[in-house]
């Protein structure tokens, strides 16, 4: 049922993961689709609460999946080896595996694969089914012409990096400027007076977003 997710033991998960095919352009029923960058912002942050919320007390899932996060491109998916994200993370390679199957059971993310140039390439998904009912999760497209379009690419992801930061790092810049920017005001409002607006203090007169006042 989504939403009643909760994190599973995966001692016995060193078993090699079953690969399920599906057309090219095609995506998993439960995937996370979204289409832009803001309704992509929004799906992860949903999706990144869901995922802290079950996996808690998994510190090996979680770093698996900010990697994952990580490498969700435009078209929704990421590509890479189990061997890349031990290589990012620091883990071994058979916890990665382990890491991979549990999120997958709990409905954090969905694996299929594709074949490009009759080679496959494994693509993992966020999976809609982690993020709890009051939360709300994500609308998944029925149509075909809602699919994201497919550019196309290498096997893996392997060297392949976002140089866009993540939406984590992007929001807490944002937040960190609008308090500085209400404290400034804040101060100028107490140094007041009769005569007009107060000067800036000498150590404000330099803005931390740049530029002078």
């Amino acid at each position: 049922m989504r939403g009643a997710i909760t994190a599973v033991d995966s001692g016995a998960d060193a078993r090699r993961h079953r690969r399920k095919f599906i057309k090219r352009d095609g995506y998993p029923a439960t995937a996370l689709i979204w289409r832009g960058a803001r309704a992509k912002s929004v799906a992860l942050r949903k999706w990144r609460g869901g995922v802290s919320r079950a996996f808690s007390a998994q510190a090996s899932c979680l770093r698996v999946a900010w990697i994952l996060e990580w490498l969700f491109g435009k078209d929704g998916f990421a590509f890479p080896t189990d061997a890349f994200i031990a290589r990012e993370t620091g883990m071994a390679l058979k916890h990665v595996q382990r890491a991979l199957t549990a999120l997958e059971r709990s409905g954090a993310i969905v694996r299929a694969s594709v074949f490009i140039d009759g080679r496959p390439q494994r693509r993992i998904w966020p999976c809609s089914a982690v993020i709890p009912p009051d939360v709300g999760g994500m609308a998944t497209p029925k149509d075909a012409a809602d699919i994201p379009p497919n550019f196309g690419g290498e096997i893996s992801q392997e060297g392949k990096r976002q140089a866009n930061l993540s939406s984590t790092v992007l929001e807490a810049r944002r937040a960190a400027q609008i308090r500085e920017q209400r404290s400034l005001e804040r101060m100028r409002a107490e140094g007041a007076t009769a005569e007009g607006p107060a000067k800036p203090h000498p150590a404000l007169r330099r803005l931390p977003w740049g530029g002078d006042l």
